[in-house]
C-alpha cells in the first residue's frame, strides 16, 4: 500500500553517543557539503544546497532521543519548508471551515424550510482539499531525488560515528 503520510519519517537505534553525530554535523555545516545544516541542541535541520534549491525541496528535521545502553536513537523527518507546510495546512483549514460553514448553513435552511443548495458546496470543500493532499505528493514527488540526497548524507554520519570505537557508549 502506497505511504499517504506527507511527511515521511524514518528512525534508527544507534550505539553510538548523541555528542558524536551533533560533532561531525557541526563540522560538516563549516564546510562546503552537499547539504546545509542547521544545529540546535538536540537537533538539526539538513537542506539542499542553495543553488539547487527550488519550491518542493524538502528538509530534514533530525532530533536526538537517549537510547538503551548509552546511545541514542535518531528521529528523522522529511516536509517542506515551513512556509509551504503553512500554505498547505492553511489550504486545509480553509476547505475544511468553508466545508464545515455550508453545512452548517444548508442544514439550518433545510430544517426551516428554506433554500439549501448553499449544501452544495460541502462535496466542493471536500474536492478542495483532496487537491490540496494531491498537490502535496506531486510536491514530494518533484523533492524526491532531493531527500534521497538527504537520507544518504544522514546515514553517512551515522555510519561514520558507528565506525568510531570512540564514539561508543562507556559501558
Amino acid at each position: 500500500m502506497a505511504d499517504l503520510r506527507l511527511r515521511p519519517r524514518f528512525r534508527v537505534d544507534m550505539l553510538s553517543h548523541r555528542s558524536c553525530i551533533i560533532e561531525r554535523l557541526r563540522r560538516d555545516a563549516d564546510v562546503a557539503e552537499p547539504v546545509r545544516i542547521s544545529l540546535f541542541e538536540s537537533s538539526a535541520v539538513v537542506r539542499v544546497p542553495a543553488q539547487s534549491e527550488h519550491v518542493w525541496s524538502p528538509q530534514l528535521e533530525v532530533s536526538f532521543e537517549p537510547g538503551d545502553a548509552g546511545g541514542c536513537v535518531l528521529h528523522g523527518l522529511f516536509g517542506p519548508k515551513p512556509s509551504i507546510w503553512t500554505l498547505f495546512i492553511a489550504g486545509y483549514l480553509f476547505f475544511l471551515c468553508a466545508g464545515f460553514v455550508s453545512f452548517v448553513i444548508g442544514m439550518s435552511a433545510y430544517w426551516i424550510g428554506m433554500d439549501s443548495r448553499i449544501l452544495l458546496l460541502v462535496p466542493l470543500a471536500f474536492v478542495g482539499m483532496l487537491v490540496v493532499f494531491l498537490v502535496g505528493r506531486f510536491g514530494r514527488r518533484m523533492g524526491r531525488d532531493q531527500m534521497v540526497l538527504l537520507h544518504d548524507y544522514v546515514v553517512s554520519v551515522i555510519e561514520s560515528c558507528e565506525a568510531d570505537p570512540a564514539a561508543a557508549p562507556d559501558p
